[in-house]
């Protein structure tokens, strides 16, 4: 299925497929429509809040274990 534009645009050799002309100077921004009220909104649930605190909180974590390996283990020192 293609759309009416392209259809005509078809040749018989390429079918669908078209070759590429070059790239295209377009601007092509993709914005969600959000506010800042509609952010404090969200984040205004508690389990909302918490959910996202405690995602980067274990993330970090996971991340502090890579660049420090082994940082938890203590007890390894033979004193």
């Amino acid at each position: 299925p293609t759309s009416e534009a392209k259809a005509a645009r078809i040749k018989e050799p390429t079918g669908a497929f078209e070759y590429s002309k070059g790239a295209r100077n377009e601007v092509s921004i993709i914005t969600p429509m959000v506010s800042t009220d509609g952010i404090a909104k969200y984040l205004s649930l508690s389990v909302n809040f918490i959910g996202i605190i405690l995602f980067f909180t274990i993330g970090g974590l996971y991340e502090s274990q890579r660049f420090f390996p082994d940082a938890l283990i203590w007890n390894n020192f033979d004193i």
